[in-house]
């Protein structure tokens, strides 16, 4: 990825909270958001179904330009399965065994199609977008190369460089194609919406991209590192504000994606931290976090709380936990 931003501190907007809370399993919610409605309500994957004459009507809609949730948007991209709340109604088949021995989906073993309306198999990917795209939404191109599943689902395809408009991004999520499974055989009306917006947002620069936040850096645990220019004291007045209320003033009071305090889930992936943050965790009550008035201010702010929790004495990690090698974090030198 070509990036032009500078690596000085973007604009700050002081005073204003960040509110969040993290995990992989199951989120422990401080924090309420209202729930984007879809079209029709979605208690099994039939019903999130559109049927041919509705995907046809819909080509005429301006999808990703009116006020469809882009942070919901983001949370389907991060994990659609969670934030839909499908539970056991979809479970994707075992990459580890030959058989297709899922559960749901339109074909009923936990498979989704492709363009041409064949089962693609799980190789892992779990059919996240994430592990297709990864979290800085540029494929194998980007800045991160170690995404779910270790990067090796990653497809070659930049969405960020993608001059497509909303109507041909919207039409390529639902019926599939270059790799992508054709999602509109379990995405609502609104589910194809507001992933949409989020990816035309982030392309059109409305919302903070990685590279705004993170560098390369081939020897951290996910291939970046946070750029210079933060403001660690902001960050931690930020952090205590109202993070505190659910982490505790020393982040160890949530044990978050098996074992991990929000502090060293910051040192080992910073890019799931910033992502969460934005957007909101799949499935829980949080939502989108922190907005400013632009890209880059909102991206600043960030930048300070993530620089903040990279702090080991301040926000340690949990008991038995081992702290995390400065050759190998995401903190640069912000790793205290």
């Amino acid at each position: 990825m070509t990036s032009g931003v500078p690596t000085s501190s973007p604009p700050r907007s002081s005073g204003v909270a960040v509110v969040w809370a993290l995990s992989s399993m199951a989120l422990l919610h401080c924090t309420t958001r209202p729930q984007a409605s879809d079209a029709r309500p979605v208690s099994s994957l039939q019903e999130a179904q559109p049927s041919r004459a509705t995907q046809s009507n819909q080509q005429t809609r301006e999808p990703g330009r009116g006020p469809h949730d882009d942070a919901r948007g983001g949370r389907l991209f991060d994990d659609w399965r969670a934030e839909k709340k499908l539970g056991d109604v979809f479970v994707p088949d075992d990459p580890a065994t030959p058989a297709l021995d899922g559960v749901g989906g339109p074909n009923g073993d936990g498979t989704l199609n492709d363009d041409t309306g064949r089962p693609m198999p799980n190789h892992g990917h779990d059919y996240r977008l994430v592990a297709l795209f990864g979290w800085d939404l540029s494929g194998a191109d980007g800045t991160q190369r170690n995404t779910d599943g270790g990067g090796k689902f990653l497809l070659g395809h930049d969405l960020l460089a993608d001059d497509r408009g909303a109507p041909e991004f919207r039409n390529w999520f639902a019926r599939g194609g270059e790799g992508v499974p054709a999602y509109g055989e379990v995405f609502s009306n609104d589910d194809l919406d507001q992933l949409t917006a989020f990816v035309v947002k982030m392309r059109d620069g409305q919302m903070p991209r990685a590279e705004q936040l993170f560098g390369d850096d081939a020897g951290s645990n996910r291939g970046v590192v946070l750029r210079p220019g933060a403001d660690v004291r902001m960050g931690r007045e930020r952090y205590l504000g109202n993070c505190a209320i659910c982490h505790g003033d020393r982040g160890a009071e949530l044990d978050l994606r098996g074992g991990q305090s929000v502090g060293s889930m910051t040192r080992r992936d910073p890019m799931r931290v910033w992502f969460k943050i934005q957007n909101g965790h799949p499935g829980s009550n949080m939502g989108r976090q922190l907005q400013h008035a632009d890209a880059p201010s909102t991206a600043g702010a960030i930048s300070d709380v993530l620089a903040a929790l990279c702090d080991q004495r301040a926000f340690p990690s949990l008991a038995g936990e081992r702290n995390e090698p400065s050759a190998h974090s995401g903190c640069g030198a912000y790793l205290e």
